[in-house]
């Protein structure tokens, strides 16, 4: 004798067919909720439970120039990747437009870079620069945009001098030309920086900063950066956490590279 199905709620598959159909069509959780009548969160541990990731995508309008953005589990306040990539925007800015364009979420990026998503929150809303250790791996994934600096300054060529400065592990020479303070001991050329994935930023902008033929007074002229703080690195006195403004201010005379060639 067959048993008649009681009064109540449909089973969970079939309440997750109802829930993942709903969804396809746009609606909210709290829509597919009231369809169903269960919680916004009954819904959302009901499509996780079963796998389903096919979130339907909304729009929201860029708080610069309300061009429309295309967003998944995002609120405002959002931009596009033309207002948020200026040389003057906020890194938090930079990384929010970046991410979303790419169809990330903040815990898929905070998985890939290897931060807690916590982290990665404060980054975007909160405006907090990132250490050094991150600044790379976020390059890598969300591409070079989030390096843009503006227009480079104009390096002075190298005169010709009888001063040579060698890498300390291979030799090859880093720097010939004309006599000048400041140049340092210790330096590495860029081949054997490559092999130094962990090398602190100190040992990175002297291996940049002496190929390409400058002094410590010449690079806090041409960057803006002060004096005291670009020595301060270089000898590790702040071992590796540059603050993002002073970051980007080196990139503009060194490029991307000084980021990405790891």
């Amino acid at each position: 004798m067959s048993q008649k199905r009681g009064r109540g709620r449909p089973p969970k598959r079939e309440r997750y067919r109802k829930a993942a159909k709903l969804r396809q069509q746009g609606l909210s959780l709290s829509e597919v909720g009231a369809h169903l009548g269960i919680s916004r969160q009954g819904v959302f541990s009901l499509l996780r439970f079963h796998g389903f990731t096919d979130v339907p995508r909304k729009k929201l309008l860029c708080q610069k120039c309300r061009t429309p953005v295309l967003v998944r589990y995002e609120h405002q306040p959002v931009w596009c990747v033309k207002c948020a990539i200026t040389p003057e925007s906020p890194f938090g800015i930079r990384v929010r437009a970046l991410r979303i364009a790419k169809g990330l979420t903040q815990r898929e990026l905070a998985s890939q870079v290897g931060v807690w998503v916590g982290t990665l929150r404060t980054y975007e809303l909160m405006g907090v620069s990132p250490s050094w250790e991150v600044v790379p791996r976020l390059t890598r994934i969300l591409g070079l945009e989030l390096l843009v600096t503006g227009p480079a300054p104009r390096i002075p060529a190298v005169q010709p001098g009888s001063m040579v400065v060698r890498c300390a592990n291979c030799a090859a020479t880093v720097y010939c030309g004309r006599p000048r303070t400041s140049m340092g001991q210790g330096a590495i050329c860029l081949t054997c920086l490559k092999k130094k994935p962990d090398a602190p930023f100190g040992v990175r902008l002297k291996a940049f900063r002496i190929g390409k033929g400058l002094g410590q007074g010449e690079l806090a002229k041409l960057s803006g950066v002060g004096l005291p703080t670009i020595h301060g690195y270089e000898k590790q006195v702040h071992p590796g956490q540059p603050r993002w403004t002073v970051l980007v201010k080196l990139v503009r005379v060194f490029g991307p590279d000084l980021v990405t060639v790891i």
